[in-house]
């Protein structure tokens, strides 16, 4: 640099530190470029953003002499606004942007009131990379329509979204948030990477409907973020589920139905509904709750076998030796029908606990699952009903080669 050019910049700035950086900058321009530079400063009164423009290692990397002349009456137009000096050296929006683009965005921002948020979106790594110039600026405006809500903006910068979603889906997302007067759940929901994953944004959209719908129920939002539905439920599926919660006013036992894994990946949409509709029938009892989610009755018995058992615990007025035998795994390994004679005999046994005893131990259940024999003969002293089934009774404790029995013992005799 001329020593003239030198002197000129320390006299014209009156600023010592201006000044050095200026030479120390500049120094490898050319001639001609340098004057450039220098006269549109002189223009700016060398003012100190201007002058920072002129000097920033990011612009000098970034940007031709000319460019830089650009971006320097730029600001002198806007005023040396701190907020458009900061976009002219951000080295994110220098590298992603050119000179022209980056202006737009400067003008699209004054558009905003240089409202912060939306400053950030300008200048944000992921919206740069993710976005156009174009959709950055629908962005920005966007933002301006739901009056620079924080979710919102942490929306249009999410890189989740902004990697799984196109332009018109994110600001689909953002109005229908700003439609849900901005609720923090929503925000949740339209975030949640679980979601994103497994549900496209017109899914997405039908879910946060049914939320709202529900009044933003807190168990609702549960369900819809539920990794286990999501991946075993498709979206109908899913709001099949909400709409079966909605019906049960929303009732927790119904809701732990609903996320229950072993229920999801066991049974189809339909059969979980209809397990949902009889724990309301019901009256959400805790023992039928536990036969609904009962892994060993999930395996073993279809959803119909299922309910009919909880209708029988219900006429039962849930006797819990009932449940206990609804539940026994070896006598899960037989037909229901069997299930449903020894509950009978021990109904009218009036639920005594020998004779609930001697229906579990006593019922040779390891001689009938290698048999797979049906029972023909199933009495204790207190049910028979004619001489000829007493003879028999008596017959079959001679068979078991039992020595002392009481009236309460049952005996079963097996189809040959």
């Amino acid at each position: 640099m001329k020593i003239d050019t030198m002197r000129s910049i320390a006299l014209k700035t009156g600023d010592v530190e201006k000044a050095k950086i200026l030479i120390i900058r500049l120094e490898n321009f050319k001639e001609k470029d340098i004057k450039l530079i220098l006269d549109e400063l002189e223009k700016c009164e060398y003012d100190t953003l201007a002058c920072i423009i002129a000097a920033d290692r990011n612009v000098l990397n970034n940007r031709t002499p000319i460019e830089q002349i650009k971006l320097i009456r730029t600001l002198r137009e806007f005023d040396y606004n701190k907020w458009a000096y900061e976009i002219a050296i951000d080295k994110n929006v220098l590298e992603s942007r050119t000179v022209d683009e980056q202006i737009r965005l400067i003008k699209a921002l004054r558009k905003c009131s240089y409202e912060w948020f939306a400053f950030q979106i300008v200048v944000d790594e992921d919206v740069l990379n993710y976005r156009t110039i174009d959709e950055q600026i629908t962005l920005m405006q966007v933002l301006k329509e739901c009056e620079y809500d924080w979710y919102a903006y942490d929306i249009a910068i999410n890189k989740d979204i902004l990697a799984n979603t196109t332009l018109d889906e994110q600001v689909a997302l953002m109005r229908a948030l700003k439609n849900c007067d901005y609720n923090r759940y929503v925000y949740q929901i339209i975030i949640d990477i679980n979601v994103l994953n497994n549900r496209n944004v017109q899914e997405h959209l039908k879910l946060i409907e049914a939320f709202k719908k529900s009044r933003y129920e807190n168990l609702i939002y549960e369900i819809i973020t539920n990794i286990d539905i999501l991946k075993n439920r498709t979206n109908t599926e899913h709001i099949k589920l909400i709409k079966a919660l909605k019906t049960c006013d929303y009732e927790l036992k119904a809701y732990k139905i609903a996320i229950n894994k072993y229920v999801l990946v066991s049974t189809t949409i339909d059969g979980q509904v209809a397990l949902i509709q009889a724990l309301k029938e019901c009256d959400y009892n805790d023992l039928a709750y536990k036969i609904v989610t009962n892994y060993d009755l999930l395996d073993d018995r279809t959803i119909e076998e299922q309910i009919t058992l909880m209708k029988i615990l219900k006429e039962c007025n849930y006797n819990k030796l009932v449940y206990e035998i609804i539940i026994n795994h070896d006598l899960l390994e037989l037909e229901i029908e069997e299930q449903l004679k020894l509950i009978k005999i021990l109904k009218e046994c009036k639920y005594d606990k020998c004779a609930f005893k001697e229906a579990i131990s006593g019922y040779k259940i390891e001689e009938s699952k290698k048999q797979k024999k049906k029972i023909t003969f199933s009495k204790s002293i207190a049910n028979i009903e004619t001489l000829d089934d007493m003879n028999e009774y008596f017959n079959q404790l001679e068979q078991d080669k039992l020595d002392y029995v009481d009236s309460k013992t049952l005996v079963y005799k097996y189809e040959k």
